[in-house]
């Protein structure tokens, strides 16, 4: 006889096998799909974040799961079968971000237990900003970049102030504390330095022909009158002009400007996958 059990109060029988079907046991059976293990893509976050999934070779057809938590709040929950996972972290929640990933492979019947990490988060709030191509996305280089509408926002979602205001020169933003710190246009005229950041997707500064990675860049400061203390930024965009030879961009901060070691790389674009009509990037 067959040892009977009950699950939910039902009676279950411990069969192997119906009509030659293979039967869970009353205890539930099942293949645990394998825990995930992932690195941070950043330690200390600005604006987002991600996981890279390092075990994909243990998966034929997994998705996973990432929740982000700080305390009981929810800063993020994404599903996704990319080995790559990136979310916006703009939250005014305090205190380290803890990230919890689960796998959950097409034919299993459990979902693997979780892998977890933290990372912390901090305002962005630099004086110099700084956005430039790059071969590796680790160091500048010298293939170029066309940037439409460069702009950062107080409020998440490209929304609230926008910074710097729309300009109409290289130096119409002074007088209220803006100033273009880009130092290569490939035409002064056509791909002024200023047209990175007059808000028209019609317009743009290129950086074609740049001999030097130093000059590969769009960039602007906050003045220190103006602007004692530099806003909080919660999110920006950029479109950038079709299939540029970098294939990513530094987004960079810096309080002093040297950009000599100081900086903090805040954000990587990947500009690997544009087409004929550019990308555009949101981030926040």
């Amino acid at each position: 006889m067959p040892t009977i059990d009950k699950n939910n109060g039902i009676e279950m029988a411990d069969i192997a096998k119906i009509n030659e079907q293979d039967v869970p046991s009353g205890g539930g059976g099942g293949t645990t799909t394998t825990t995930p293990t992932f690195t941070l893509d950043n330690s200390t976050v600005y604006l987002s974040q991600g996981v890279t999934i390092t075990n994909t070779s243990s998966y034929t057809n997994a998705q996973f799961k990432v929740v982000v938590t700080a305390g009981a709040t929810t800063i993020a929950s994404v599903i996704s079968t990319e080995t790559n996972i990136t979310w916006s972290d703009n939250n005014s929640a305090t205190g380290a971000r803890t990230v919890t990933v689960t796998a959950d492979e097409f034919g299993d019947f459990i979902e693997s237990a979780a892998a977890t990490n933290t990372y912390s988060r901090t305002d962005l709030n630099f004086r110099y900003y700084r956005f430039y191509g790059s071969a590796n996305g680790t160091t500048t280089s010298t293939g170029w970049v066309g940037f439409y509408n460069l702009r950062l926002y107080e409020s998440a979602g490209q929304s609230g102030t926008a910074h710097p205001e729309n300009l109409t020169s290289n130096t119409s933003g002074e007088a209220n504390g803006y100033y273009v710190d880009s130092t290569y246009a490939y035409n002064s005229t056509s791909y002024a330095k200023w047209k990175a950041f007059d808000s028209s997707l019609f317009s743009w500064h290129w950086t074609l022909s740049v001999s030097s990675a130093s000059d590969n860049f769009a960039g602007f400061h906050f003045d220190s009158t103006d602007f004692p203390t530099p806003p909080t930024i919660l999110s920006l965009t950029f479109k950038s002009y079709s299939n540029p030879t970098a294939n990513y961009v530094l987004a960079m901060g810096s309080n002093t400007g040297s950009f000599s070691g100081e900086e903090t790389i805040f954000h990587v674009f990947d500009m690997t996958e544009q087409t004929s009509a550019g990308a555009t990037y949101n981030v926040g």
